[in-house]
């Protein structure tokens, strides 16, 4: 089983069997900073967002200045 895995992966046998072996555990992230902005600056956000017709975060930026 190993050979088969060794040529479809491209792994040796070492890292094959240490990632067969390992432990999966999945862990909770929890969120490195607090949030930038307050509520007024979400609410005035949300409410370009909505004129615009919720474009994308790339089109939206540079329209932000302009619709302030």
């Amino acid at each position: 089983m190993l050979d088969h895995m060794e040529q479809i992966i491209d792994l040796n046998r070492k890292t094959l069997m240490r990632h067969m072996n390992s432990k999966i555990e999945r862990t909770r992230r929890t969120r490195q900073r607090g949030k930038t902005y307050g509520p007024k600056a979400d609410d005035a956000l949300r409410a370009i967002s909505e004129s615009l017709d919720h474009i994308c975060a790339g089109r939206l930026t540079p329209q932000l200045a302009p619709m302030v």
